[in-house]
């Protein structure tokens, strides 16, 4: 009679092997699909990085170059011809000098780029910058000569202070999947003391 017994156990047991790898098959497919998921989620969070960083370089890069346009502007009274891989706005001298202030409709790069005033195309991004001068224009400088000849204020001499002239610079930096970055920085020309940027 005992071996009937373990005879008709041993036959109940047949199958259970099969539905524990079939189990371990379904877990190891779910880690799987877990583990594809999340390198999938974290090479598109790696590209958007990378996209939106080109996108805030573009436009970090429009306000580097701006202040140095518009000083060249201001110093030799006329739009720089020898910069052939930036375009230039052929008013924005006037608008530098304060002879002309376009209104906003006119000159604007946000929310949609219109007019701008310096634009460049980099590899496979571009930045469009908008300069705008400050309303309350120019004013001068405070001190006088013997502040700014110690070195305090960083300038060089003169017996009374310079012109302050504020512009605002607004850069919008594209990179592809239409990714922006959007910068305002404000720049402030000293005209009239030796080093005055």
């Amino acid at each position: 009679m005992s071996k009937h017994i373990r005879k008709h156990l041993r036959t109940n047991e047949e199958g259970s092997v099969l539905i524990m790898v079939l189990i371990l098959m379904a877990v190891m497919s779910v880690i799987g699909l877990t583990a594809s998921m999340m390198s999938r989620t974290e090479i598109t969070i790696s590209h958007n990085t990378k996209v939106s960083r080109q996108a805030f370089y573009a436009g970090d890069s429009g306000i580097e170059v701006s202040p140095k346009i518009v000083g060249r502007i201001i110093d030799e009274g006329s739009i720089p011809t020898d910069i052939p891989i930036i375009n230039i706005d052929a008013g924005l001298r006037d608008e530098v000098m304060g002879y002309f202030i376009e209104a906003d409709y006119m000159d604007s790069i946000f929310p949609v780029v219109v007019n701008p005033d310096l634009s460049q195309a980099i590899n496979i991004s571009n930045f469009n910058v908008d300069i705008d001068r400050d309303p309350t224009g120019a004013q001068f400088m405070p001190g006088g000569g013997v502040q700014f000849a110690s070195g305090a204020e960083g300038v060089g001499a003169g017996t009374i202070g310079g012109v302050l002239i504020h512009y605002d610079f607004d850069s919008i930096g594209t990179a592809p999947n239409s990714a922006r970055s959007y910068i305002d920085a404000r720049y402030r020309k000293v005209v009239g003391v030796a080093g005055g940027k």
